[in-house]
């Protein structure tokens, strides 16, 4: 076991010991130990810039290998801290959310799985958005799940993303169970959908942002 921790903890340490607290739930003192590990040295490597696309894909195959092989538990910190970096990490934030919701998850599972979910699928990510529409209707909530499921099908571009649509049948299901103002709430919603996309986490102090100078021609930094 003890060349399964190492690789966990070499893994997290890649990741920059990103601190994170938002959404971390009792009994994960142990993960965010190891989030935390050589923090210092992380900030040295990676201060000041965004990971690249080449470390970001490497470290998203890690942590799938931990879910495959030694299950989500060991998986979980590694997808949150990539999950918390935010645009461009939104199939980390997704499969965060499926392994919060694996084996017999607790209601705060349950609660920070539906956080990243809504994350992932407000940025545009399909199977989010789908896995949304199918939570919701499994819940008894038809009119969340009309309104995802109408992004959802409103999306579809089977050249960058093939999935199928919901079904006719499932769409006139759910608005069987909807009196007309859930459903236009639901279709105002659809229509006035687009992509929404978490901030981006940046290592490093943040930069002074310089405000539009104002009337007395005097520049200010906030």
């Amino acid at each position: 076991m003890s060349h399964i921790a190492t690789s966990r903890a070499a893994i997290l340490l890649a990741l920059t010991g990103l601190t994170i607290t938002a959404c971390a739930s009792p009994g994960t003192a142990e993960r965010q130990r190891l989030a935390y590990a050589d923090r210092g040295n992380a900030e040295r490597q990676l201060s000041g810039r965004v990971m690249d696309s080449e470390q970001a894909a490497r470290l998203i195959g890690a942590a799938r290998n931990l879910a495959a092989n030694e299950g989500c538990d060991d998986a979980i910190p590694v997808y949150r801290v990539l999950a918390a970096y935010g645009r461009n990490f939104e199939i980390a934030q997704f499969e965060l959310g499926q392994c919060l919701l694996d084996g017999s998850p607790s209601a705060l599972d349950r609660r920070e799985a539906m956080v990243w979910f809504e994350r992932a699928a407000m940025a545009g990510h399909r199977e989010a958005q789908k896995e949304l529409a199918e939570i919701a209707v499994t819940g008894g909530d038809y009119a969340t799940a009309l309104s995802w499921a109408l992004v959802f099908n409103e999306q579809n571009d089977t050249a960058i993303a093939p999935m199928q649509d919901f079904s006719a049948p499932f769409m006139d299901r759910l608005r069987e169970g909807l009196d007309a103002q859930a459903i236009a709430e639901a279709e105002r919603f659809a229509l006035d959908y687009s992509p929404d996309y978490m901030a981006s986490f940046r290592m490093g102090r943040p930069e002074p942002q310089r405000d539009e100078a104002p009337d007395d021609g005097v520049e200010r930094i906030r």
